[in-house]
């Protein structure tokens, strides 16, 4: 409020008790201490607290103020410093708290009729497509509306879900550490324990979950040796890429960043880190090939199991196909609606489910 004007202002426990207000400190230093380690006086405080209420009252059309006053409580010597006539009303009329309270409107009620799905048409290549971008208007075409045609911000998650979401970036950025500055082609657990210790408070890890990390990359450590003495070294670390996909008459712009690619003799092996769920069917390795190396092999590293899984996935060619079909739908109009709204962020807006 410092500096502003208003029309009016209620200052409510205008009591001695409570101003002005006193620092807690104020019961062990005095004066002369406070004076010798460079900290505001006592008096000084007092003067700051009454200039700033003086400024909040002189700035306003009107000021009520609320004390009580009786054989236990006074009301502020501030009061009688300030220079202004004050009327004091001693006793208020109980209708005076009816017509505050204002009981005689008539209520709100809200429109909870749900949203309809909108439909427009819209064009997902006007710039770079990122994965999660693809996906999401494969999978949730209402939430992919949301988040990159009306730019809404998502609301903060769950704990529970910020949590695992910061475990897993903290996992990811101590292997990207470690294979960029350590080795390449070997995995040694004692220095990505130190390494652990030494980072894990830049990401409020707890000392719990930071030995449980050290329990597992045990596995991960022998996994590692394994892949590594068949000739694998690792190449790239979170590399940020840019590429145009053809696709017939069609140029499509892709970008993304890859957790991890390896060489070997045989060729390019794309590896996407996964903390959660390992998801099947999915286009997300085929996606990274057509973005770096459509000859590369590619798998999921499971953060749980510790292995380098080659599940069942969609090829290359059957991501072509779904993005030329996108191609055509970008063409027409195009119905926003989810088929699953269990975990879509704004189901809250279009569903109104008030509960």
């Amino acid at each position: 409020s410092r500096g502003l004007c208003f029309d009016g202002v209620i200052l409510v426990d205008f009591n001695e008790e409570f101003i002005p207000k006193r620092s807690v400190n104020e019961l062990f230093l005095n004066n002369e201490v406070r004076k010798k380690a460079g900290l505001i006086s006592y008096d000084r405080r007092e003067n700051l607290q009454r200039f700033y209420y003086e400024s909040l009252m002189k700035n306003a059309l009107e000021v009520s103020i609320c004390f009580v006053e009786n054989e236990e409580k006074s009301k502020s010597r501030f009061l009688d410093e300030l220079d202004f006539d004050f009327f004091y009303e001693t006793h208020i009329h109980q209708k005076a708290y009816l017509n505050a309270l204002k009981l005689d409107y008539e209520g709100i009620k809200p429109n909870l009729t749900p949203i309809k799905a909108p439909i427009l048409k819209h064009n997902p290549f006007e710039f770079p497509l990122s994965f999660s971008r693809f996906n999401l208007l494969e999978n949730q075409k209402r939430t992919y509306y949301y988040r990159y045609i009306l730019n809404l911000a998502e609301p903060r998650v769950l704990s529970e879900e910020s949590k695992a979401k910061n475990q897993g970036n903290f996992i990811h950025k101590m292997l990207e550490i470690y294979y960029k500055n350590y080795v390449n082609n070997d995995f040694d657990i004692k220095v990505f324990a130190n390494l652990l210790d030494k980072e894990y408070q830049k990401y409020n890890i707890s000392e719990l979950d930071l030995e449980v990390f050290k329990l597992k990359f045990i596995q991960f450590a022998k996994n590692e040796k394994e892949h590594f003495s068949k000739g694998f070294y690792v190449a790239h670390t979170e590399l940020e890429l840019n590429n145009i996909l053809k696709l017939g008459a069609d140029s499509i712009k892709l970008k993304g960043t890859i957790d991890r690619i390896d060489s070997s003799k045989e060729g390019n092996l794309i590896i996407d880190y996964k903390s959660g769920k390992v998801p099947s069917n999915s286009y997300q390795l085929a996606f990274y090939q057509a973005l770096y190396d459509e000859n590369a092999s590619a798998g999921f590293y499971d953060l749980n199991s510790m292995q380098i899984l080659h599940q069942k996935a969609k090829s290359l060619d059957e991501l072509k196909e779904r993005l030329k079909d996108l191609v055509l739908m970008s063409k027409e109009e195009i119905e926003f609606e989810n088929e699953q709204d269990e975990y879509c962020p704004y189901k809250l807006i279009y569903k109104k489910e008030l509960k």
